[in-house]
């Protein structure tokens, strides 16, 4: 089966992601040490991550910006300025309309006029050229899809390659929050808690977060594909606890 071109389009790479998150870092005002710390990770891995020499994990990624109160759509913004987490509501205030929306009674009367907005405009609308991709370790790949202003809800189209899994088979991942996803491509296999579900094409399920899981391709030919919601990850525990 051939890729998609959404599939080929670019993602950020590792030494871009590693110059945002460490630049996150320095506005927040934490050390590597500090970081190191709160993530349970070695100082000298979250350098490498920072100088782009080996990309995250799942687990990593998510450990990160949650000590770091920053949401993923922060992270992946084009303006640099946005990656303080102090910005957020700068992206909400992007989103409004910058005139008021007509009335009903002036839709009747036909006064209301449309105009179709910009592609670059600020708004409602992520573009799939806006470069909102990060491949992660592991064979997995997010695109994030319409940006949200509220940084406890994320929004994903999420690809495993053959192989690909969320978190290695022996250490299962849990954060705060509760997930929702469905499959539209291939087959997942969802481990939550003791518990294995294999999910196909149409398939959804939802999840607290808080319970430990993974994520997984059943296939060793062919990518599978999958639309999640994770609400409340930033809800201020331990962002990362293994089994």
């Amino acid at each position: 089966m051939g890729r998609s071109p959404r599939e080929d389009e670019p993602a950020l790479d590792a030494l871009q992601l590693g110059e945002r998150l460490r630049a996150v870092r320095e506005q927040a005002g934490i050390g590597v040490r500090e970081l190191s710390r709160r993530v349970g990770m070695s100082a000298s891995m979250i350098s490498q991550l920072e100088r782009g020499l080996t990309m995250p994990s799942v687990t990593t990624l998510y450990a990160i910006t949650t000590a770091l109160q920053v949401s993923l759509d922060a992270l992946v913004a084009p303006d640099p300025a946005a990656l303080a987490p102090e910005a957020e509501p700068a992206l909400a205030a992007a989103s409004v309309m910058e005139t008021a929306p007509p009335t009903l009674a002036e839709f009747a009367a036909g006064g209301a006029t449309l105009t179709p907005a910009r592609e670059d405009a600020p708004g409602p609308v992520a573009r799939r050229t806006a470069g909102r991709r990060i491949a992660l370790e592991a064979g997995v790949r997010w695109e994030l899809l319409a940006a949200t202003p509220a940084p406890d809800v994320e929004f994903l189209r999420v690809t495993y390659e053959p192989g690909g899994a969320s978190a290695p088979a022996d250490a299962l991942q849990r954060h705060e929050g509760r997930e929702y996803g469905t499959v539209v491509e291939g087959r997942l296999g969802v481990t939550v808690g003791f518990t294995t579900y294999e999910l196909e094409a149409g398939d959804s399920i939802s999840f607290a977060s808080t319970m430990p899981h993974r994520l997984f391709n059943l296939h060793d030919d062919r990518a599978t594909t999958g639309f999640w919601v994770v609400v409340g990850r930033a809800g201020g525990a331990d962002p990362a606890v293994y089994l």
